[in-house]
């Protein structure tokens, strides 16, 4: 989504909307406090074929030049996520 974002096929308030705003909505959600998600929209890699965390094995992605990559998440005011490593998942 970061990709399309940088294509300028996406807008960054759109993205927002599709990935934040509209599932809260959808799903009568609450808002979370102190919960953002950092990105990097400069950073570009390639998606990688191996390690992948999917139950198939594959990806349609693999081999693909990505751009922008997810810094830092913070849930309710921990960081639980730092440069790609999950620092802290239980009790959240």
């Amino acid at each position: 989504m970061l990709t399309a974002v940088a294509q300028g096929r996406l807008s960054a308030v759109r993205l927002e909307e599709l990935l934040a705003r509209n599932p809260r909505r959808i799903f009568n959600l609450p808002e979370q406090p102190e919960t953002w998600v950092e990105v990097d929209p400069e950073a570009e890699f390639v998606f990688p074929e191996h390690p992948l965390y999917t139950k198939c094995g594959w990806s349609p992605f693999e081999g693909m030049r990505l751009r922008g990559r997810i810094t830092r998440v913070v849930l309710r005011g921990r960081e639980v996520v730092r440069d790609g490593i999950v620092l802290n998942y239980q009790k959240l």
